[in-house]
C-alpha cells in the first residue's frame, strides 16, 4: 500500500505515530540523532487542509482509534 501511495504521490498520515512503542523509540533515537523531527501538528494540518481544499477526496482508514492499555 505504501509503495503505491508513494508511486502516485498520495500522502500518508499517521497522527498517532508517537503513541506507544514507536513513540518510545523516537524519543530514545532523538538523543543520538538530535535532528530528527516528527511534527504531528503538521500532519493534522495536512489532513485538514487537504480535506478543505480538495474537490474530490478519498480516504482509507486502517485500524480504528488508539489502543490503550492502562
Amino acid at each position: 500500500m505504501y509503495y503505491w501511495a508513494w508511486r502516485n504521490q498520495i500522502p500518508v498520515y499517521c497522527p498517532a505515530i508517537t503513541d506507544g512503542s514507536i513513540g518510545d523509540m523516537v524519543y530514545f533515537h532523538s538523543y543520538t540523532n538530535p535532528g530528527l523531527v516528527i511534527d504531528i501538528a503538521q500532519d493534522i494540518r495536512g489532513i485538514n487542509d487537504e480535506a478543505v481544499q480538495s474537490k474530490r477526496t478519498g480516504m482509507m482508514i486502517i485500524g480504528g482509534g488508539l489502543v490503550k492499555v492502562e
